[in-house]
């Protein structure tokens, strides 16, 4: 499963962005955005100019987001808080910075981290490996908290509609499983059509 990446651009063509598409699931929006759209643990490229309402975008800041500043403007903020790159920039300097931010970034959760395919629990460094549908089901429900069943069967398993299986209780067993492996004290909870981690 790709990582997503909201990209609030009004000045590039998104063909500037290709390089990207391998790794990441890109979302465009211009730059008069809804802030409903962002959670604070989205990951968000932002590109600021003279037009831009920058003030706005740094409120929705996390550690999360690159800011692109594409002309010489003065910003009143501790730029040493966010994560910020000034043109001109060398498109390998860019593109590392993306990568350093966003495809790089450990997922975390209460006492654990997820690195590539495995679990770490961060107070006493015990590892668990995960599969890939396991790896995609936490990660989903650290980022959102309460999720569907129907949402993880149908966009993270690939399972079609009426098709009835126990594969995402299966899933579930493993990855409570593991967490209780590393000593975690997180909780996934099953209330009727929802799972929610604690």
């Amino acid at each position: 499963m790709k990582k997503e990446l909201l990209i609030i651009n009004n000045l590039f063509n998104k063909n500037f962005f290709n390089f990207l598409e391998d790794e990441f699931d890109l979302i465009f929006v211009g730059s008069e955005f809804n802030k409903k759209l962002f959670s604070k643990k989205s990951n968000k490229l932002f590109f600021v100019n003279q037009k831009t309402h920058a003030k706005d975008l740094f409120n929705l800041s996390s550690d999360r987001s690159l800011y692109l500043v594409l002309e010489n403007i003065n910003l009143d903020w501790d730029l040493n808080k966010h994560n910020v790159l000034r043109c001109p920039v060398s498109a390998s300097k860019f593109k590392d910075k993306i990568y350093e931010i966003f495809y790089y970034y450990k997922e975390g959760f209460a006492d654990i981290e997820i690195e590539d395919l495995k679990i770490i629990n961060t107070i006493n460094s015990k590892e668990a490996l995960l599969t890939s549908p396991e790896k995609n089901i936490l990660s989903e429900l650290i980022k959102n908290n309460t999720l569907s069943k129907k949402l993880i069967e149908k966009n993270i398993l690939n399972i079609r509609s009426g098709v009835i299986t126990n594969s995402l209780d299966s899933h579930l067993t493993r990855i409570r499983r593991k967490l209780n492996s590393v000593d975690s004290k997180i909780k996934i909870i099953t209330k009727e059509s929802k799972i929610l981690i604690q």
